[in-house]
């Protein structure tokens, strides 16, 4: 009877994307192989004059390594459609709150977090917002599809996750969905699944420190200043990507 041994997986920054694997084992020694990611914002703050750096991705690759294993198809890609609720907050003295997107109700196995995308508040809404006891809140729902998986071929099959909609970054979960099947070729093998990130897809909103006032960076962009470049850029964030933002692993024996 073929055994699986799972590896603790390797999150990096495990907020702004937390991966791990699962496989069902049938007949024939056929795997079919089930990806749990679950993908948000993260606040890095490595506690020096730097500051803080909220991260988040617009995309990225999930790649396999396969040792005695076959790959035999894909199981599913595409895109994933979501309900979302658009709720309102107004206190009842006419203060008008902000709004902001929440979502729920995720269809089949796809279950975005409930948690509100980051945005700045500024002075006069941290005044106004400090109590919420006395608001109405009003909801409309709308279904979307928010990402999508474009199937990957070649010696490392896998799937290119990237934004559909005008969202600003990958938000939700892909929870237990079989991926892929494979093939044991004989007695024992891995799965290896890493997940790679080009810096063209990394999105970062600079939160405190001196390049605070500059706010959203384009890392593609050909006019950033060699000074962010070799500091908040090369020494707080590319280290979490490389050489890869999340691994995780399956052994077969």
């Amino acid at each position: 009877m073929i055994k699986q041994v799972k590896a603790p997986p390797e999150n990096h920054l495990p907020q702004c994307l937390y991966l791990a694997l699962d496989s069902e084992i049938k007949r024939s020694h056929e795997l079919r192989l089930k990806v749990t990611a679950h993908f948000h914002e993260e606040i890095i703050d490595e506690g020096g004059w730097l500051g803080t750096v909220a991260v988040s991705l617009k995309g990225g690759d999930l790649l396999l390594d396969l040792d005695g294993i076959e790959f035999l198809q894909h199981s599913k890609y595409g895109a994933f459609s979501l309900k979302v609720a658009k709720r309102t907050s107004r206190s009842i003295g006419g203060v008008r709150k902000r709004q902001s997107d929440h979502v729920s109700k995720p269809s089949a196995s796809l279950n975005v977090s409930a948690v509100p995308k980051f945005e700045m508040a500024t002075a006069e809404e941290l005044k106004t917002s400090s109590s919420d006891e006395d608001t109405e809140q009003q909801s409309d729902e709308a279904t979307y599809d928010s990402w999508q998986l474009h199937a990957l071929g070649g010696p490392k099959p896998g799937w290119r996750f990237s934004l559909k909609t005008g969202e600003s970054f990958l938000e939700g979960s892909l929870m237990g969905e079989e991926l892929c099947v494979c093939r044991l070729s004989g007695q024992t093998g891995q799965i290896e699944a890493k997940f790679t990130v080009h810096p063209r897809f990394i999105r970062m909103n600079v939160l405190t420190g001196p390049f605070a006032a500059k706010g959203l960076y384009d890392l593609t962009d050909p006019k950033k200043t060699k000074l962010f470049n070799l500091l908040l850029w090369k020494r707080v964030v590319q280290p979490h990507f490389q050489p890869h933002l999340s691994r995780a692993a399956i052994s077969y024996e």
